[in-house]
């Protein structure tokens, strides 16, 4: 069966008193020693038991066996052994080292008091020395005990708080590349479904084969595009350390992004500024990831021409969309975000986390957004 320490030393010293006290009763009576002697190692066994439920009054009845013995003119050193191991037990078990000492320490200096004849001399300052130092020694393994399960339970909740922020962290991350893959996946796939309705409008009305296969490849393209990105974040969550989890797109490719959605059929009027000089990472994903979003709800949710500013006002890049409502307040709603899922949630957190923010609404028949990035991503943090 495991114990531990703390039990096994309880058990050593039970047993060393028990021993004590098992071998004094046939050892007095071989000796002869008078009834009050053989009664002072029963009270101190009946103490021992009682401390172990009411440690004081217990210890009164320990305490007083030595003066018992010592009263009919025998020599105490039996159970003055069993007070010294009651001291040592009992302020190890959380009694004040400093007032047991002086109790049993005071105790014991009576006894042999009583037992001598005498007020002063060596034996008695011994006994007295002794009940002292035990219950100091108790006092130190106790708290040396204390001190160990605190360190313990220090270090158990460090390793808590580290599992914790690192769940957190994980966590974070994953919130992160959600929002990339909703970004990216979600307007490519916006991209291939304006390629195959052109395509089928086409087809439909007997167009050339030529425009129609240029519109089944374009989407073919948007395919490969999504499958691609798809397998950019899944290699980023299988292998890449955290600091190589960069972004996804720039603010240098909003451009780009521009023209695939022009060349997908969406009525486009663009003004894209270069990326600022000194423009943070982060700041320049979420500048193309805003615009991203913005435009394929223009192109799920809106009609007629859309007008895309991206401009560098201060130490801020401001995008501004606008475009018109296609089935009047239910549209406004979906451009709002109240239908949209978590286009325009994930787009206000990406910008939370850079310091920026975003403003969206209605103004004469126009939905407006309008999102302030500042270019060093960390100052506002």
């Amino acid at each position: 069966m495991n114990t531990t320490p703390s039990a096994r030393f309880e058990l050593v010293v039970t047993l060393i008193a028990g021993a004590a006290l098992a071998v004094g009763l046939p050892v007095q009576a071989i000796q002869q020693a008078p009834v009050s002697a053989q009664l002072a190692l029963l009270v101190a066994a009946a103490g021992w038991l009682v401390a172990r439920r009411w440690p004081w009054p217990g210890l009164l009845l320990v305490m007083a066996a030595p003066i018992l013995a010592a009263s009919g003119g025998w020599t105490p050193i039996l159970t003055w052994t069993v007070v010294v191991f009651a001291a040592l037990w009992w302020s190890r078990r959380g009694l004040s080292a400093l007032l047991l000492g002086l109790a049993t320490g005071s105790a014991s200096y009576l006894a042999f008091a009583l037992a001598e004849g005498v007020w002063v001399g060596n034996l008695l300052l011994l006994a007295f020395s002794v009940c002292v130092a035990a219950s100091a020694v108790g006092g130190l393994l106790r708290a040396r005990a204390d001190f160990v399960r605190e360190a313990e339970l220090r270090a158990q909740q460090e390793a808590r708080a580290r599992a914790s922020e690192l769940d957190q962290r994980v966590a974070t991350e994953r919130l992160r590349i959600a929002r990339d893959l909703h970004d990216s996946v979600g307007h490519q796939a916006a991209v291939v479904s304006m390629h195959l309705g052109a395509a089928e409008v086409h087809a439909a009305a007997g167009a050339p084969a030529a425009e129609v296969t240029a519109d089944l490849r374009q989407a073919r393209a948007g395919v490969q595009s999504v499958l691609l990105e798809m397998q950019r974040i899944l290699e980023i969550l299988r292998v890449a350390p955290e600091d190589s989890l960069g972004p996804l797109a720039a603010h240098g490719h909003v451009a780009d992004l521009v023209a695939s959605f022009t060349a997908a059929g969406l009525p486009l009027r663009a003004s894209v500024a270069d990326a600022p000089a000194g423009q943070a990472v982060d700041a320049a994903t979420a500048v193309y990831r805003v615009v991203q979003e913005a435009l394929t709800n223009a192109q799920k949710h809106g009609a007629g021409e859309v007008t895309l500013d991206v401009a560098t006002i201060g130490d801020e890049v401001v995008v501004s969309v606008q475009n018109g409502l296609r089935d009047g307040p239910a549209g406004a709603g979906r451009l709002a975000g109240e239908r949209a899922g978590f286009g325009l949630t994930g787009m206000r957190e990406r910008l939370a986390s850079v310091g920026g923010w975003l403003r969206t609404g209605v103004e004469d028949g126009q939905f407006r957004l309008e999102a302030h990035v500042p270019i060093d991503a960390g100052r506002s943090r």
